[in-house]
């Protein structure tokens, strides 16, 4: 069995923690953060709403970004990754697409759960910090 260790438990972090558990389901999966807990500020994304993604973007709406690397991960395949975590969510006529409870913490509940349902285990561990650790936030899938 592999272990497989992400620093940060942002909206990337957990994103990167679902698709690695995706990837290699009988990994052990272990997100490192720095702050007081996991997705933390992602729960004031879009005043508390957190909005996934917007059918209309276009890669130019995110410059500096690549293009091509945005294409990759096009607002449909956002979508198809969030109802995979069980996430429902719902379009506004702009494009805008939001979980359908209207609550950030549906989105943060999908990341920490999006390894088929187990839940997220969260215990103090070490962070990585300069060469030296901490006791910090872990979560596991």
């Amino acid at each position: 069995m592999d272990d497989i260790m992400i620093l940060g438990g942002g909206a990337a972090g957990l994103m990167a923690a679902v698709f690695a558990k995706q990837t290699a389901p009988r990994a052990r999966v272990t997100v490192l953060e720095a702050g007081e807990r996991v997705g933390k500020k992602l729960l004031s994304t879009g005043n508390g709403r957190c909005n996934l993604t917007n059918l209309r973007a276009e890669p130019a709406d995110y410059a500096p970004a690549e293009p091509e690397e945005l294409q990759r991960f096009p607002p449909e395949r956002v979508l198809e990754a969030f109802a995979a975590m069980g996430l429902r969510f719902r379009t506004e006529a702009d494009g805008r697409v939001y979980p359908a409870s209207d609550m950030a913490s549906s989105v943060l509940g999908g990341l920490c759960a999006g390894d088929g349902g187990r839940r997220a285990r969260g215990r103090g561990a070490p962070a990585v910090d300069g060469g030296r650790t901490r006791g910090q936030p872990l979560y596991r899938l």
